[in-house]
């Protein structure tokens, strides 16, 4: 059992390095999410995520509409493919309400969407951290409006995995693969249940979500993916 708790802390590491809003757009990392080569110049991924407590139904003037979930990771649609971004504005609409952002090329994006209806608002993260496909990469989204300084803590050692990460904003790393992960988060001197992970394998791009549910703040874990393209 010591054993493996080392193995897991050494796979984990400290935060430390962590990068601030984090996943390059490489070639290895298009060619593992549906594409044979790195996408064109220009391009960049977007995802939208309900940080709210309704469904949303959302149009973005670039894609399909997309339905969005208020619990767990139906919460989360995948990252989709933008071409010729730069100088352009893009938009999403929903209940009656519109917001507006710009997307850098060649790197990957969430929008956080706080608030439903007429008053459509949200905040986008840019994720900018090198993939390496012989890694696991981990990620930590505070989108938790309310919540100023949250932490990702190895379960039950209390080793920091993330650390001071603001609100609606998410830091992430690349990791050792382990055969088993728990962890659990803190919002300021509150902490919340702790989630099994499982098994973090190489090249997997897995994301924890600390977000307000049902009353209570929780967590969960989703995989990172990729929507088909749409020319």
């Amino acid at each position: 059992m010591i054993a493996r708790r080392a193995l897991l802390a050494a796979g984990l590491g400290l935060a430390a390095g962590a990068a601030m809003a984090g996943l390059a757009a490489t070639p290895a990392l298009a060619q593992i999410a549906l594409y044979e080569g790195r996408l064109p110049d220009g391009f960049a991924y977007v995802r939208f995520v309900n940080t709210t407590a309704t469904a949303l139904d959302l149009a973005p003037d670039f894609t399909d509409p997309i339905k969005l979930g208020a619990t767990g990771a139906s919460r989360i649609s995948p990252y989709h493919v933008v071409e010729a971004v730069a100088g352009k504005t893009l938009t999403v609409a929903s209940g009656g309400g519109k917001a507006s952002f710009q997307l850098k090329p060649g790197q990957f994006h969430t929008f956080l969407i706080t608030q439903p209806g007429p008053l459509l608002a949200g905040t986008l993260a840019v994720d900018t951290t090198q993939y390496n496909q012989l890694r696991a990469k981990l990620s930590f989204y505070n989108a938790v409006p309310d919540c100023a300084q949250a932490a990702l803590l190895l379960d039950p050692s209390g080793q920091s995995v993330f650390k001071s990460v603001a609100a609606l904003s998410m830091q992430t790393r690349s990791i050792n693969p382990v055969d088993e992960a728990k962890v659990h988060a803190t919002c300021g001197a509150t902490a919340v249940a702790p989630l099994d992970l499982g098994e973090l394998s190489a090249g997997g791009l897995y994301t924890v979500w600390l977000m307000n549910e049902g009353g209570k703040t929780v967590t969960f874990l989703a995989m990172d993916s990729i929507a088909p393209y749409q020319r």
